[in-house]
């Protein structure tokens, strides 16, 4: 999978606080993703309609109603985790100042977090098995409190996800370094 066309050819530095989008590789990630929840559903709903089959030996009627739920909710489940990574990703920016980081989202439900720097108690850069095959990281972001202490920006490259979590908390005069 390519860039779209809008984004600029070379990144900007992680604190030049321009809005920047997440890694264009995280559509095919999450439609991937989509993929394996799909065919670990529908061996679950396989085998429960088997088990049915076998131990209560249901009306065909009621077995056909229900196996074509089933079917109706995987397909529309398969629709929507192809369908909705782009859309996500077209709703989804990050600004890095050296104030703070700012996450917008949302397609229906909008959202904008912004965490200043000396909120921040410490970070993380984590690697599922699909974000490594195909480059990417996510950050972890941990604060004092309860609600939201931990904010996280996925669908970044490993290489930004590392290089903002040292702009966030390298180089602080409080940082006791």
């Amino acid at each position: 999978m390519t860039a779209p066309a809008n984004l600029p050819s070379h990144a900007p530095a992680p604190a030049d606080g321009a809005l920047q989008r997440q890694d264009p590789r995280i559509v095919g990630c999450e439609r991937l993703a989509g993929w394996v929840a799909t065919a670990i559903l529908a061996a679950i709903a396989g085998a429960l309609l088997g088990i049915w089959a076998w131990l209560g030996e249901p009306a065909p009627k009621a077995m056909a109603l229900v196996g074509s739920g089933v079917g109706a909710l995987l397909l529309l489940g398969t629709w929507h985790w192809q369908r909705w990574p782009a859309v996500s990703y077209r709703h989804t920016w990050y600004r890095v100042t050296d104030q703070a980081i700012e996450i917008r989202r949302g397609a229906v439900w909008k959202s904008v977090v912004t965490i200043p720097r000396g909120r921040i108690q410490h970070t993380d850069v984590s690697q599922g098995p699909l974000e490594r095959r195909w480059g990417l990281g996510t950050l972890v972001i941990h604060t004092a409190g309860d609600q939201f202490s931990a904010i996280t920006l996925d669908g970044l490259s490993h290489g930004e996800a590392l290089r903002i979590r040292d702009r966030l908390v390298g180089g602080r005069p409080d940082d006791g370094a």
